[in-house]
């Protein structure tokens, strides 16, 4: 059964979220999100990469969000870390990553 909450969100992000493409269920997102964040407050700290991947893959809600996911947003979010990339190296910043992987 689903429940309806009303949110209070800054200006910008509700002017950003005017640019996500209709077929991204802005409620979908939020759900495993909200979910994720009670998990992390279950556990007491915020989960590294293996933990998030082990717990989205220990249920069938989460594998099934994570592939439609990847189908659904993939594109979208390919075209975000474009520009971001692009914003990056247009102000020369770098990643913790970067630094790393040229060491």
């Amino acid at each position: 059964m689903k429940k309806r909450i009303t949110l209070s969100i800054d200006e910008d992000v509700y002017e950003q979220l005017q640019e996500v493409p209709k077929r991204v269920s802005i409620s979908e997102v939020a759900n495993f999100l909200f979910k994720t964040f009670i998990e992390e407050i279950k556990r007491g700290h915020a989960m590294d990469e293996k933990e998030m991947k082990e717990w989205i893959e220990g249920t069938q809600e989460g594998r099934d969000f994570r592939i439609k996911f990847i189908e659904q947003y993939g594109p979208f979010i390919q075209r975000l870390s474009d520009k971001v990339e692009e914003i990056k190296a247009i102000v020369g910043i770098k990643s913790k990553l970067d630094e790393k992987n040229n060491q």
